[in-house]
């Protein structure tokens, strides 16, 4: 019943939500999911639903079976109930209601959709014999016919209904009494005496006659009679039908048929009705959505059997036969031809038997679906062809040291095993060595869960590297292993030596030009050369390097470019030298950059940061050039292009958040259905023990509480991996969410105070901001015992900050010793962000604050 409209009763907001967005995909209209009983006898009133679907456990004072009952008491309302939780004893309260269906979570959408579909069916069906039962107890009671009953024998009339004394004009007491041929004209009284007679005799056939009414008009009826034994005399029983009611019942009747006709064309899904017809089934009826989707072709089909149209489909042509042999209703996934369009589709077929001799047949397109999850595939065959296109050497390696994966540029480096290198020790491959280098930042990343970045010369590797180290975690957040992107930085090595030594140089020289001030001219001139010869090979060094390398004055112009720049800008070095640099930067960009330079110009010193140029990200070192009187007046520029190991950190964040979302769903939907289905035989072996008096009958009822115990914890593991829903909410509603649920769920004070300007909307702040809050909210309740927690988001200029405070008993003296990993995780999360994370004991409890820099957010979270 597409488009019924369906009411979620559920107090587990993940489920219902849950619930509420594969009922949307169905087709169905969801109302807001309400928590408790109160709600959802209110919501029911005001919205008169098509179906609820109710979870017997919820909070409050009502349960879900005994809101059903009291919705049902005043409302007609078919009813599917939604357990995690189920036991015979249960079974047999909900029984107790008027209900249409029992699913036990999880439950598949097919299975979700088949048992909706079965409860409003059988719903309407109820409704229908209801009705019919209450037009047969109208009829008989109060019927639009004239009823009256007669003495057989002395034809003195004995009672009659209120239609009667409507068709005769006469009261109930003029009626009665009277001889039954007074209520026809004089001139039939004697005919009407003589069919009497044979009524009298039992005979059954309808007739014909006129009847007078008491202002004197002629009607003219078919009367049905019956003889019974009233109260030991035989009566008949006269059933007057005026025949102008009889043609408007007919008219009424082809009303109905229409409606039906209409309601058929209505489905929207392709629907047929195929009629068994000697030992085979005509395609007798189908609706407009058949029509469409066959374009109009199915009407040649009209008539046809289905061992004529299925002779080349004999597994549709088997599900016919089973459905009507059976009298089921079942339904079956296939790749279907059509033969009247000559298109393939892949459809849902659902047979339903409908009594006496027809079937139901429903199809769902689900072509669509199939696509999608054919992309799927895809992308993941595109990111895999991603990974290896990536110049930069890149290796997994799990806790171990063992390679789980290397990218085509690495193995190509490494000379391309036979077998790979997967599985491989990466210090022998790599290093050369029987262990690990006492500098391995893999070591250092499992150690303490931090990002790490250092330089290194590998001889098996022929040059010098900068190598990036990240964490890898697993749904608990425990380190699995770590992402090894190594990339070549030889040639910007060589040049920073080269200059290096020519800067030394050139200092050396200045030095001797200063002491021999009052030397001979011949010696200045030989300074002079000196100066142009290391000028000259600085330059020659600068255009050797194929990384961006280029000169610039104190105020930002430039006097020197590589090649490199060349490309990148698109220009040649004569366009490029004496405009300035910031002519090429966005106005935040220039902004950032002038600041770094002025840095450098007043400190002396080289200084090492991430920018954003045009598109790209680049780590880059801005170092000085001081001129012959030592005073700053040139800046060397060395840019390393690290965009593409940027957007490799972000794609393997996305891939670990897919994992964990994966995880979670396998958890909830396979352990919980598991361990809900051993809940079932252990309900079952604890009655049977019971019944035969087994004294182990008290193990098993433990067996029991710790299976239910388990479920439990299962379902609250699984909520706390799926975070897709985070990704609508800035950092204000996430928190103000789990600030409530904190309240809902353990019964304390939980409030949020947010001062923030402008909303955090970056998805990995989001993300990590709520898993700190919740991590802290944990902690405070699990062993801090707090009955109140304080959460403060607010910003300064620079940075943004969330404060987390509760009055419990705070932590043990020693929490800073390094031991518990609660701590060590947030410190990651914090550091994910650029940031900080700190704990304080309070002379009123304990104290978690959070440091992020806006910048670090703006350069390293917004994207690439």
């Amino acid at each position: 019943m597409s488009g019924a409209l369906i009411l979620i009763v559920e107090d587990d907001r993940l489920t219902a939500l849950d619930l509420a967005t594969t009922l949307r995909k169905i087709g169905y209209r969801v109302a807001d999911p309400v928590a408790t009983g109160a709600e959802a006898i209110e919501k029911a009133f005001e919205l008169n639903p098509d179906l609820i679907i109710a979870d017997i456990s919820l909070e409050g004072d009502l349960d879900g079976i005994e809101t059903v009952k009291k919705i049902q008491k005043l409302m007609d309302v078919p009813v599917v109930y939604f357990t995690a939780y189920s036991t015979p004893q249960m079974f047999q309260r909900a029984r107790q209601t008027n209900l249409h269906g029992y699913l036990v979570k999880p439950v598949t959408p097919d299975d979700l959709y088949t048992t909706l579909e079965t409860a409003l069916q059988r719903s309407g069906l109820e409704r229908k014999l209801r009705e019919s039962e209450i037009r047969f107890r109208l009829a008989f009671e109060n019927a639009m016919d004239a009823i009256v009953w007669a003495d057989a024998e002395t034809g003195i009339l004995i009672d009659c209904n209120r239609s009667a004394e409507i068709l005769f004009e006469k009261s109930r007491e003029e009626i009665i009494g009277q001889h039954q041929t007074t209520l026809h004209p004089e001139h039939d009284r004697e005919e009407i005496g003589r069919i009497f007679t044979r009524k009298a005799g039992g005979s059954t056939e309808p007739v014909e006659a006129s009847v007078q009414s008491g202002s004197g008009r002629i009607r003219t009826v078919t009367i049905n009679t019956s003889v019974t034994l009233m109260e030991g005399r035989k009566v008949i029983q006269g059933v007057f039908r005026d025949i102008t009611d009889r043609k408007k019942t007919e008219d009424a009747l082809r009303e109905s048929e229409e409606k039906f006709r209409l309601q058929f064309n209505a489905i929207p899904v392709p629907t047929y009705i195929w009629r068994l017809s000697g030992d085979d089934l005509v395609l007798e009826q189908y609706n407009d959505a058949a029509i469409a989707i066959t374009r109009g072709n199915i009407n040649k089909y009209s008539g046809i059997t289905a061992t004529e149209l299925y002779a080349g489909q004999p597994d549709v042509l088997a599900d016919l036969r089973r459905c009507m042999a059976e009298r089921s209703t079942f339904e079956r996934e296939m790749f279907y031809p059509f033969q009247s369009t000559g298109e393939n589709r892949y459809l849902i077929a659902k047979y339903a038997f409908l009594p006496p001799d027809h079937i139901l047949v429903h199809t769902v397109d689900i072509s669509a679906r199939k696509k999608a999850e054919e992309e799927i595939v895809r992308a993941k065959e595109e990111w895999e062809k991603t990974f290896d296109a990536v110049p930069d050497l890149i290796a997994i390696i799990d806790r171990d040291n063992r390679i789980v994966r290397a990218n085509k540029a690495l193995e190509e480096k490494l000379g391309s095993l036979p077998e790979g290198l997967a599985g491989k020790k990466c210090y022998e491959y790599i290093h050369g060595t029987a262990e690990p280098p006492s500098f391995c930042p893999h070591a250092l990343t499992v150690q303490d869960g931090s990002e790490h970045i250092s330089e290194t010369h590998e001889s098996r590797l022929g040059g010098d590297y900068l190598l990036s180290v990240s964490p890898l975690r697993d749904a608990a957040g425990a380190i699995i292993g770590s992402v090894h992107v190594a990339r070549d930085i030889t040639d910007r090595k060589k040049a920073e030596k080269a200059l290096q030594e020519a800067n030394e140089l050139l200092e050396e020289r200045v030095r001797e030009r200063t002491q021999k001030l009052q030397s001979e001219i011949e010696e200045r001139k030989k300074a002079e050369i000196l100066l142009r010869e290391g000028e000259e090979l600085a330059r020659a060094l600068i255009n050797s390097s194929s990384e961006p390398v280029f000169l610039l004055t104190t105020d930002g112009r430039f006097i020197d470019v590589n090649q490199e720049i060349e490309k990148r800008f698109d220009l040649p070095k004569e366009r490029i030298i004496g405009r300035s640099f910031f002519d090429f930067l966005s106005k935040p960009q220039g902004l950032r950059y002038q600041e770094k330079m002025e840095t450098v110009v007043e400190s002396g010193k080289a200084i090492r940061f991430e920018n954003q140029m045009g598109d790209g990200w680049y780590d880059t070192i801005l170092y000085p050039v001081p001129d012959h009187m030592g005073k700053v007046s040139r800046i060397a520029v060395f840019a390393h292009d690290i965009t593409d190991t940027r957007r490799m950190q972000k794609d393997i964040m996305e891939i670990s958040e897919l994992e964990r979302r994966r995880i979670g769903q396998d958890l909830h939907d396979g352990l919980g259905q598991k361990l809900t289905g051993v809940a079932f035989l252990a309900e079952a072996v604890k009655r049977t023990m019971k019944e035969k008096r087994y004294p182990e009958v008290s193990d098993i009822e433990e067996i029991y509480d710790n299976i239910t115990e388990s479920i439990d914890h299962a379902r609250k593991i699984s909520s706390g991996l799926w975070t897709a829903r985070l990704e609508k909410y800035d950092a204000g509603q996430a928190l103000s969410e789990l600030a409530g649920d904190t309240e809902n769920l353990f019964g304390i004070t939980c409030i949020l105070t947010n001062g923030v300007s402008a909303p955090v909307t970056n998805i990995t702040a989001v993300t990590n901001l709520y898993f700190l809050a919740r991590e802290s909210i944990n902690n405070a309740i699990r062993h801090g015992k707090a009955d109140r927690i304080d959460i403060e988001l607010t910003e300064d200029l620079d940075s943004i900050y969330l404060i987390i405070r509760d009055n419990g008993r705070g932590a043990a003296e020693n929490f800073e010793d390094g031991s518990g990993i609660g701590m060590r995780i947030m410190r990651y999360r914090a550091g994910i962000m650029g940031g900080s994370c700190s704990f304080e004991n309070t002379a009123h409890g304990f104290t978690v604050r959070v440091t992020i820099s806006k910048e670090f957010i703006d350069l390293h979270l917004s994207g690439i």
